[in-house]
């Protein structure tokens, strides 16, 4: 809940957020992967990134 919280005013009292919004992107991919596979998927997206 207090994340909800934190989020609810960086996003309302910020004009951007890119480190938060990272911050999310992260979190899906490492709450919804095979821990094994966590590594591999945040490697895959920071290379396809800057292809």
């Amino acid at each position: 809940m207090r994340v909800e919280i934190l989020k609810d005013y960086a996003r309302k009292n910020f004009p951007a957020t890119p480190i938060l919004d990272y911050a999310i992107e992260v979190e899906k991919i490492t709450t919804s992967k095979v821990s094994t596979r966590i590594l591999n998927s945040l490697c895959e997206k920071e290379f396809n990134a800057c292809a």
